[in-house]
Order: C-alpha cells, then structure tokens, then sequence
C-alpha cells in the first residue's frame, strides 16, 4: 500500500527529483571540502574539479539544479 502512494507520481518527475538530490548532496560535499573538509577523489573526478577550480564547480552545479527545477516546473505546468 506505501509503495502504491509513493508511485503516484509519474516516472519522469520522480527521476528529475532524483537528480536534483543528487545534485545537491554533491553540492553539498563540495561546499564541505572548500571550507576544508576530507578529500572528495570520486566527485573531483567526475566534475574534473583540479583543473576547473572548486568555486567553478560549484557555480555549474549550482546553474544544472536551477535548470532542472525549471524543467521540473515547465513540465507541471
């Protein structure tokens, strides 16, 4: 029955809100490393954060989940 309720919501919208948690949450750690956090290897790697810079990084994730909210939006409409 919970799954049922949870499943309401069409597939395209849920994978969106997917991507914007994980946009966030990477954004997140980012933020956590530039005030002098643990090493992230695995998200420097995939952002190529040594050669863009870390404030690069994050402005650009910053924009992809305001696109997406958009999206997210336009397609509720």
């Amino acid at each position: 029955k919970r799954t049922m309720e949870i499943r309401k919501e069409p597939f395209w919208k849920r994978r969106i809100k997917g991507k914007l948690n994980v946009l966030r949450k990477e954004i997140s750690k980012l933020q956590r490393n530039k005030k002098g956090g643990k090493g992230l290897t695995q998200i420097e790697k995939k952002y190529n954060v040594r050669k863009k810079g870390l404030n690069v990084v994050i402005e650009e994730l910053k924009q992809r989940v305001t696109a997406k909210a958009a999206n997210l939006r336009r397609f509720e409409q």
